[in-house]
Formats: structure tokens, C-alpha cells, sequence
């Protein structure tokens, strides 16, 4: 029942953060404690410790000044100037209709892994406005941004899109991809069948055999796909691998990286800025690593088709026995 619930939140509500992250997660930390061990005690060993992590540094994009930076960013990376513009209406239509609400109101500042946000106001002055209109998710705003660097050569008709409902509501109701856009968006986002094994990089490699089998490229070498994939497990008979979130990491002149994700539908939009991709992947590793159950993978993070740098699982999630 556990294991369900989690699942439909994150995957049939189109929630692609964790609501609330509690296994030993109250300090909005990522602690060094030693050797990493999948939850069956074997399959994660060769991606070792991660290092303790603090804080991030965050953006809202409810001022001018962060959103002109973040343009800056997505330009020099060669992403189309249409849809930069779509995006930052997204983001302003977003903002003022929450009005603010908890929002960081001017450029970066550094917090907690995962800020606070009243996320109960959040959603009721977007229902309120858009009754009909769920808005934007982590999927619909990445490839929004990217897709015309995301190609599909082999597209399948043949696909399993049940974790896709919410997503569809959406497109439909804001009318935001044409025939052919979502039909890339279906096999990007489609659910892959997934082996019995919770060992990390088989479950890349079926990931990866699954995109080649379609033909899916990523043709921009700068602006990078993020995405974070997780294990449904209720039937066990029948795993699936499907993307639980994903976002755009460009990177910044001073060698550094910014991650660009929507936490979900009616959750703010974040920029933020990490000094490595390490960093990056022991955020959303806080993030979504936190199934105790011991019946599922541990998520991983892709970048593009392959495993990010310096990935490896959260310390802080133990599993009970």
C-alpha cells in the first residue's frame, strides 16, 4: 500500500518531486556515512559515497534580474529564442498567479536542500484561476525548451503511457504541442518494461537499449537533459522504468552549472546553481531516493543517455527491514 501510494503521487498526479522528504531527511542534508549499498545489499557498491551536501542555491525567476541571466544562459547554449520567451510567460504566468507566495523574490540565495514552500496556497490560487488548466509540469517545461533538439528516428506506436494522464491533460487543455511534437514527447516519456534487478547500471543499459531501439538523439551539446528515473514495482510481475522528473542543465561561463526544473504542476519553478554535476545528482538524489521499502531501485540520474558524473545513492535513506 505504501509502495502504491508513492507511486501514484509521483507518477499519476504528474507530481515530479517528493511531497515530503522524512526519512532522515530533517536537517535538509546529504550526509558522508561510509560505503553505499543497494537496498539488497548489492548492484550500487561501484558508485561509492557521496559528500555531504548543505545547501543550494536557488532561484524563483520572480525578478527581472534572475530571469535576464537565465535567458542569457539558455541563448548562449543555442536554445531557440520562441521557446525561451514561452518559458519565462510559463514562469511569469506561474508567479503572479501564486502571487509570490513564498516565493524567493529576488535573484539566488543559498537554503536548505529543499526549500519550504506553502504549497497548500500554492495550489489553491491556481485552482482558483485555471480550473481547467493543471499547468506545467517537469516533462511539459523540459520538453518545451528542448524539443526541437530531441529526435526520435524509429518512433513505436506501441507504448505504454499510463504515467502520461496528467501530462495529456495538460497539453490538451493549454493546447501546447502540435501532432508531431507530442508524438516525440510519447516515446521520450513512454514507460519502459523493466527487469527484475535493482542493480543501477543494468537498468541504464535498458534504458539506453530502449532509446536506441527508437532512435532517440539529443542534439544539442550544451543544453543537457536531466532526467531521473525511477522503478514502479506494484506488480511485480510487471516493472517499469519511467522518468519521475527531469530538467535542462546548461552550462555557465565560470565552469559551472545551472539546473533549470518545474517541481511540478502546481509547484514553483527553481533555477539553480551547482558547482559540479555531483552536486546536481545529490540534489535529486535527496530528492527522490527516499523509498525505505526496499522493493524498488534506487532512482538514477541521467544526463542524456548516460549516467551523470559523480552519481551515486542516498546515505540517508535506510531501509527497513
Amino acid at each position: 500500500m505504501k509502495k502504491y501510494l508513492i507511486i501514484f503521487t509521483i507518477c499519476l498526479l504528474g507530481a515530479c518531486s517528493s511531497d515530503n522528504i522524512k526519512n532522515n531527511q530533517n536537517t535538509g542534508t546529504i550526509q558522508n556515512s561510509g560505503t553505499l549499498k543497494n537496498k539488497s545489499g548489492t548492484g550500487n557498491e561501484e558508485f561509492g559515497q557521496t559528500k555531504l551536501l548543505k545547501e543550494i542555491n536557488y532561484s524563483n525567476l520572480v525578478d527581472k534580474s534572475s530571469q535576464e541571466e537565465i535567458k542569457n544562459a539558455l541563448k548562449e547554449a543555442g536554445v531557440d529564442e520562441k521557446e525561451i520567451s514561452e518559458f519565462l510567460r510559463n514562469v511569469d504566468t506561474f508567479n503572479k498567479t501564486v502571487e509570490n507566495k513564498t516565493l524567493l523574490s529576488t535573484g539566488f540565495a543559498k537554503t536548505n536542500i529543499l526549500p519550504a514552500y506553502d504549497e497548500d496556497f500554492i495550489a489553491q490560487k491556481w485552482d482558483e484561476k485555471n480550473k481547467d488548466f493543471k499547468g506545467n509540469n517537469c516533462r511539459i517545461t523540459t520538453f518545451g525548451l528542448l524539443k526541437n533538439f530531441i529526435n526520435v528516428k524509429n518512433p513505436s506506436n506501441k507504448l505504454d503511457t499510463e504515467n502520461l494522464a496528467f501530462d495529456y491533460e495538460s497539453i490538451k487543455g493549454g493546447k501546447i504541442f502540435d501532432e508531431k511534437e507530442k508524438k516525440i514527447f510519447d516515446n521520450f516519456f513512454s514507460q519502459i518494461p523493466s527487469p527484475n534487478t535493482q542493480n543501477t547500471s543494468e537498468l541504464v543499459k535498458v534504458v539506453q537499449d530502449d532509446w536506441k531501439k527508437k532512435g532517440i538523439e539529443f542534439t544539442n551539446p550544451n543544453a543537457k537533459v536531466i532526467s531521473v528515473f525511477l522503478q514502479d514495482s506494484i506488480d511485480e510481475k510487471s516493472k517499469k522504468l519511467f522518468i519521475g522528473h527531469i530538467g535542462v542543465l546548461l552550462p555557465t561561463k565560470d565552469s559551472k552549472f545551472i539546473f533549470i526544473e518545474k517541481l511540478a504542476f502546481q509547484k514553483p519553478y527553481q533555477a539553480l546553481k551547482f558547482d559540479s554535476k555531483r552536486d546536481l545528482s545529490d540534489y535529486l538524489m535527496a530528492t527522490y531516493d527516499v523509498d525505505t521499502t526496499g522493493e524498488s531501485a534506487r532512482p538514477f540520474v541521467l544526463e542524456n543517455y548516460d549516467l551523470i558524473d559523480g552519481y551515486s545513492a542516498n546515505p540517508n535513506t535506510i531501509i527497513k527491514n
